[in-house]
């Protein structure tokens, strides 16, 4: 298990990953999630997520504006996107290694995510590359596309 330090040098949790990455899919990275649609994403009650929601502003995760939502900060971006990478990673693994069929291997990968260190992936990494995939979190593509601008979107609209 890789070891992940906040933006005050101190260990994120599994739980605060877990929020964050919720947070990252939700919002995509830049549109604010409100706390009730993140209770609801995770299964949990509304004070819970207020509770984490205070924890991962004081670490300098998350901003948080009461009624308008919560946001990743850079430092927290970037917990979840090196999450995102490795479930990505995981899954073109499981496809592509062990036959996996897609819907199988994204299942699989959110599962395993938590128990990859940073030796397995890259191993990982490097047996997908000498079959030919890029190593970035895509399935072995050249051509970069950029990200679709979703700032317009307001959280209601926002059917993600």
């Amino acid at each position: 298990m890789t070891t992940t330090i906040d933006a005050r040098g101190a260990e994120v949790t599994q739980a605060m990953r877990d929020y964050l990455g919720a947070i990252d899919r939700l919002g995509d990275g830049q549109i604010p999630v409100t706390t009730q649609r993140l209770a609801e994403h995770l299964g949990v009650s509304s004070p819970s997520v207020t509770n984490m929601v205070k924890r991962l502003h004081v670490r300098g995760l998350v901003t948080h504006a009461p009624y308008h939502g919560v946001r990743l900060t850079d430092t927290g971006l970037a917990i979840a996107a090196s999450a995102r990478h490795r479930r990505r990673l995981l899954e073109r693994y499981l496809v592509r290694k062990l036959g996996y069929a897609a819907e199988g291997a994204r299942i699989e990968a959110i599962r395993l995510e938590r128990a990859v260190d940073d030796s397995l992936e890259s191993h990982m990494e490097a047996a997908l590359n000498r079959a030919g995939a890029s190593g970035s979190g895509t399935p072995g593509f050249t051509t970069v596309v950029s990200p679709v601008d979703r700032s317009f979107i307001t959280d209601d609209q926002h059917l993600g």
